[in-house]
């Protein structure tokens, strides 16, 4: 080889070399982008869970709240049902009773449930 020829060769070495370096130095800057687009990844789920859970136990504690107003007015409805009970003579709760009965038995002769209409 000519000294131009080992000149040119160097130089493209060199070249080489540089572009070497820069695609290692293109990698590394991807690597961490990557890594810090995963731990902000990874803190915006944390935060989105955190917000369902959050969304989600309020949820519950209106269902709770809801239920419980609910069984209370049913308790109270019971309660008040219970002492008009309670205040009725023997004939009056005879005549509840007749008109309960009377609700239950089967209209038009059709007392047979196996008979089909």
């Amino acid at each position: 080889m000519t000294a131009r020829g080992d000149e040119l060769l160097s130089g493209i070495l060199a070249e080489e070399q540089k572009i070497r370096q820069e695609i290692s130095a293109l990698e590394k800057e991807q690597s961490v982008w990557v890594t810090a687009l995963g731990v902000e990844l990874e803190e915006r789920l944390a935060r989105e869970e955190n917000e369902l859970e959050e969304e989600c136990a309020r949820s519950l504690n209106t269902a709770e709240l809801e239920a419980r107003k609910e069984a209370d007015a049913l308790r109270t409805a019971a309660d008040a049902y219970r002492e008009r009970i309670a205040r009725l003579t023997a004939e009056e709760l005879e005549q509840v009773i007749v008109r309960y009965l009377g609700r239950l038995r089967p209209e038009q002769g059709h007392d047979r449930q196996d008979e089909q209409t």
